[in-house]
């Protein structure tokens, strides 16, 4: 019995060649997974994170909650919060961002005095928001900042629920491991435009703004924080009864023209108490004589908060503000807004 063989057609050939070179280019362009031994991140990919110590189940995530500035680990899904991307800072930093909430808003350290909470904050040139990503070897990495450098470690609070962030002493912990999954192109997956967000000094008008700062209280009212050309000086103070309190010259300085501090856009603000040096990110109302003039708040001894003036040189820094018709000074118990 003799076996016939069909002659080979050189076309057919080129065709299959060209069906799987295709198939390759798909594959290739489509799933970039991460080696176990790769040191540099791709800043044009989406990445999803998760620990070595909860697993690809547990993601890191943006809470939902209207505000959008709290994260947690949560269940690993295809939604937009989980979708991390990490802009390049230069010197081995990185900015990191989500699809949902676009680049204006950053992961970021609050800065509070224990500088261990975290959350989404505008997109600024904050060391907070500069972290480092080290190899860890098998996949994983360690997630630091510049601010507070390698000795504090992205890290999930064990606490039985295992869902809440934290920076935590560096140590070798799985919940301080991090694997990064790439998920999709940036190019593929735009990111959402957000609004921007700011602190404004508006002219006042006989109201109030709804979005006024708040400075403080006495006796049940808030106490806006305002400011006022003074002797050549912006200086900010209080609002108090239609007009801007400040303090100079051990007088109380009233005066009936004046701007309020507003928040437009749900800008991330707190107050910080002053430990030797002014943050980098205080809020400055003006300046005297060539040194600027911060907006700070100081507290009685009666539990009413006043917002004053917070100025001087490192190590010196004082806050002063308008009281009973005098300029009270305070050198130890007062705190420096500043925006996150």
């Amino acid at each position: 019995m003799k076996l016939h063989h069909a002659p080979f057609r050189p076309t057919v050939l080129r065709s299959l060649l060209t069906v799987m070179a295709m198939l390759s280019v798909f594959t290739l362009s489509n799933f970039k997974p991460i080696p176990p031994d790769q040191q540099e991140i791709d800043t044009n990919y989406y990445y999803r994170l998760t620990t070595q110590w909860l697993g690809d189940g547990k993601a890191l995530d943006v809470v939902n909650d209207g505000t959008n500035n709290k994260i947690h680990l949560t269940k690993a899904a295809n939604v937009s919060g989980q979708y991390w991307r990490f802009i390049p800072l230069g010197n081995g930093y990185y900015k990191m961002t989500t699809q949902w909430l676009g680049e204006g808003k950053a992961l970021d350290v609050i800065n509070d005095g224990k500088n261990n909470r975290l959350h989404m904050t505008n997109s600024a040139n904050y060391s907070g928001q500069s972290w480092k990503i080290t190899s860890m070897g098998n996949g994983f990495f360690r997630l630091t900042t510049q601010w507070q450098g390698d000795g504090k470690s992205l890290d999930v609070i064990n606490d039985g629920r295992n869902n809440q962030l934290q920076l935590a002493p560096t140590g070798s912990y799985s919940g301080q491991f991090w694997k990064l999954t790439a998920l999709a192109p940036v190019q593929q997956q735009p990111a959402v435009q957000q609004p921007a967000c700011s602190l404004d000094w508006v002219a006042y008008n006989g109201s109030i703004p709804s979005n006024a700062v708040n400075g403080g209280y006495e006796n049940g009212r808030n106490l806006p924080v305002c400011r006022t050309n003074y002797n050549g000086a912006m200086h900010p103070g209080k609002v108090v009864a239609n007009m801007c309190n400040i303090g100079w010259g051990g007088k109380e300085i009233t005066a009936r023209s004046f701007e309020v501090l507003v928040n437009n856009g749900e800008a991330a603000t707190s107050w910080v108490s002053v430990s030797g040096q002014v943050p980098g990110n205080a809020v400055q109302a003006g300046t005297e004589n060539g040194k600027p003039l911060y907006v700070g708040q100081a507290t009685m001894s009666n539990g009413s908060v006043h917002p004053g003036k917070v100025f001087g040189t490192p190590g010196a820094y004082i806050c002063n503000y308008g009281y009973g018709g005098s300029e009270i000074v305070e050198k130890t118990n007062f705190k420096v807004l500043v925006k996150n």
